[in-house]
């Protein structure tokens, strides 16, 4: 599973602190959002014109959940472009852990009882 197999308000959500103390200037990635088609003019005053980085970072974070994954993967490519590549990696990197915690929860989801008391799990290649 990658980044684009996962829901990407799950990776904003449980990205969200890291992603309020690490954008410094939302400016670059609007330009970015803007020139990919993603965003309209009005979305990226909506944003800009906020009075604090926290509030535009809200903004933008409200922007990118509701909408669609391609939005998402452009958000990604922005930020590598703003010279915010480490932020990318430590969403890939919250992406990683979501899909582990996916993969354990099927595993136990597929477990059943054998009549003895156990479980028996399956392979997830079954």
């Amino acid at each position: 599973m990658s980044v684009k197999n996962l829901r990407h308000s799950d990776i904003l959500r449980k990205s969200t602190p890291f992603l309020n103390e690490n954008i410094y200037d939302v400016h670059e990635i609007l330009d970015h959002l803007l020139a990919s088609e993603v965003m309209t003019w009005d979305e990226k005053d909506d944003i800009s014109c906020q009075s604090t980085r926290r509030k535009r970072i809200e903004m933008l974070l409200h922007f990118l959940r509701v909408k669609d994954q391609r939005t998402f993967g452009i958000f990604l490519e922005a930020l590598t472009h703003s010279g915010n590549g480490f932020i990318r990696e430590e969403l890939e990197h919250t992406a990683a852990l979501l899909e582990d915690e996916i993969l354990s929860a099927t595993v136990v989801a597929q477990a059943t009882e054998n009549g003895e008391g156990s479980f028996k799990f399956f392979s997830l290649t079954e």
